[in-house]
């Protein structure tokens, strides 16, 4: 399947937002708590945010809209020994993948990010989705920082660690 990647533009944002919405929605299967339509407004916002700072990439077709990609440059309080940075929401629509547009959409992010001066770049998946798991890892990323998550249900003790 050809396809191009390219800076997202505001003419996007609907079918960005879209996107978006079946990237939620796909991931909540693999244990997310973000919810889609309830934040439809937020993100559509978000994503206008994004375009405008050119920060998100989309891949294209002459049947539309294939995917996308969000990245920016991590920024904070405390001076880093690098400059690091994001890669989000990396989502290819089902009929597409397999075919490269995820490697491309990583690709441009990856450069859009070296061209900015990033000498390192992180990437996060949910823990129980091994597809995006593996492709990360077959592009060469390795785990950084674990992210730890239990329900606070009522009745639940936990054991603490003993120390002698």
């Amino acid at each position: 399947m050809a396809h191009t990647v390219e800076a997202a533009s505001l003419e996007d944002l609907d079918p960005l937002l879209e996107c978006w919405l079946a990237l939620v929605e796909s991931q909540r299967a693999f244990g997310s708590h973000i919810e889609g339509e309830s934040n439809r407004t937020v993100a559509r916002q978000l994503l206008a945010e994004y375009v405008d700072a050119e920060m998100v990439a989309v891949a294209r077709s002459k049947s539309g809209l294939l995917g996308f990609v969000m990245f920016y440059e991590e920024t904070g309080t405390y001076e880093q020994s690098v400059r690091r940075g994001v890669v989000e929401n990396v989502y290819v629509r089902p009929p597409a993948r397999g075919e490269g547009v995820g490697t491309a959409l990583l690709d441009h992010a990856e450069t859009a990010l070296e061209d900015r001066g990033v000498e390192v770049v992180s990437i996060a998946a949910m823990a129980e989705n091994e597809r995006a798991i593996e492709f990360y890892e077959a592009r060469g990323y390795s785990p950084y920082r674990i992210v730890f998550e239990r329900p606070l249900d009522e009745g639940e003790s936990v054991n603490e660690p003993t120390t002698n």
